[in-house]
């Protein structure tokens, strides 16, 4: 195998930059936060009073890494908005996790791609500000492939200050001086790699190209051919996946065997019935614990069990349409948004299926977590219409203050649905659903046994 490994980065990562004890909704409370073997020696190693203090909040966990005992949701470590790890200098006994978020660093063997989570709301601000065009793994680094997470003396091309992983030199250049991995893609199938990311950069044209029509009918069409190399694949017919081709926009007779009902709109809000979605949102997820982890996805569940989770699945349907519609004229690019949280999805999802093959399952939760961001933005979109504070009180709207705000301010201008709702919305929907692996498993094994069964 060769000794050659390359980086990437998506496009708005170099605009990225860690607010510090500024950010409005710190990364460490109301997580569960592991702590990898090195740290977790590095912690035992630590002497004085210390490291007694490193050990002392230390939970034992079976059958997993420990993770840090948190005080009322937060991070013991955690004081006036700066980890006091970090203060000190001392990366080594900081987790992984807590070295790397919001970066999602995932290594294919011969490279690596690198994300950013949108639960961070930075992270959230600055896509939302890249949302209307169609997003790319930029290249910024090529050689030795690293060994024991270090690349030596490769300079790269990135903007991002990061205290543990980067430093400026006498040239003002960075250099990448420490290089870790948070996921592995093992496999030693490269072709199947190379078909993976081709396949993912043919359906990002199309869902670009088509940009007159709604992101639900692109999401039809990338169904089929989903669906199709999915068949092959689980009968081991990999040449033949590979050589099919995303077809022309689906009857409607295919779409009502696609989505199991048989009244599927044209211009529907949502891809999946909100009967399905429903059944996780209010039934499975667990709906007083989320008021420690996230005040925001809190208030958004509780819009949601009010003036949805009760209603018949028409009259939900009728709603949702109805609100989604309001929200469109007001912002008539949402949609681009939309368009730029699908890719976003399918660019960090989509290769996920490099290890089991399972290339459905990719798609379809990176569908059904559009769809959660669509009921997300329409409930906040429809507070805002309705009540005076919207989901926020005047308290929170001026806790949030510029940090939620940064940027030129032309999203949205004008509308209700203001930047900061939209960011808050975004980070909010991202903590709650999208990285709940319960959360996950409930959809999946929802839509396996109801539309693909």
């Amino acid at each position: 195998m060769s000794d050659r490994h390359s980086i990437s980065v998506i496009d708005f990562y170099q605009q990225f930059h860690c607010l510090g004890a500024s950010c409005p909704k710190t990364c460490c409370f109301g997580w569960v936060i592991l702590v990898d073997d090195d740290s977790h020696a590095a912690r035992k190693r630590e002497k004085g009073l210390y490291g007694l203090i490193l050990r002392i909040f230390l939970k034992p966990r079976k059958d997993s890494f420990p993770c840090i005992r948190l005080l009322m949701g937060h991070c013991p470590h955690h004081i006036h908005g700066l980890c006091q790890m970090q203060v000190r200098g001392r990366p080594d006994l900081m987790p992984m996790i807590c070295r790397t978020y919001p970066r999602r660093n995932i290594d294919f063997g011969p490279d690596t791609e690198i994300t950013l989570e949108l639960s961070c709301v930075e992270a959230a601000r600055v896509f939302l500000e890249n949302a209307d065009h169609r997003l790319q793994f930029v290249p910024v680094l090529s050689g030795k492939k690293p060994e024991a997470g270090h690349l030596d003396g490769i300079e790269d091309a990135l903007s991002h200050q990061d205290v543990n992983r980067l430093e400026v030199d006498s040239t003002d250049d960075l250099k990448l001086t420490e290089y870790e991995t948070l996921w592995k893609q093992e496999n030693e199938d490269p072709s199947f790699l190379s078909f993976l990311r081709r396949s993912r950069e043919e359906m990002l044209d199309l869902l670009w190209e088509r940009d007159a029509s709604q992101v639900v009918e692109v999401e039809d069409i990338l169904f089929d051919y989903v669906r199709r190399i999915h068949r092959l694949i689980v009968r081991d017919h990999i040449p033949e996946a590979m050589e099919e081709k995303i077809l022309a926009p689906l009857d409607e007779a295919e779409k009502r065997d696609y989505h199991g009902g048989p009244d599927v709109k044209p211009d529907r809000a949502l891809f999946f019935p909100i009967s399905i979605l429903n059944d996780v949102i209010y039934n499975q997820v667990p709906f007083w614990e989320e008021a420690l982890k996230d005040l925001d996805f809190f208030r958004l569940l509780v819009l949601y069990r009010r003036k949805i989770g009760r209603l018949e699945e028409d009259k939900a349907d009728k709603i949702i349409q109805s609100w989604y519609e309001e929200m469109v004229r007001e912002n008539p690019d949402i949609e681009k948004k939309y368009r730029a949280y699908l890719s976003y999805c399918m660019q960090e999802m989509w290769c996920n299926a490099y290890e089991d093959y399972h290339v459905l399952r990719q798609f379809i939760y990176a569908a059904v977590c559009l769809d959660l961001l669509k009921i997300c933005d329409i409930l906040a979109s429809n507070s805002s219409r309705t009540t005076k504070s919207g989901m926020y009180t005047k308290k929170d709207k001026g806790l949030s203050g510029e940090a939620y705000q940064r940027g030129d301010g032309n999203l949205n201008k004008g509308n209700r649905f203001s930047v900061a709702e939209e960011v808050r919305v975004l980070s909010a929907s991202e903590r709650g659903f999208r990285h709940s692996i319960y959360i996950r498993d409930s959809f999946l094994d929802l839509i396996r046994r109801k539309i693909l069964s």
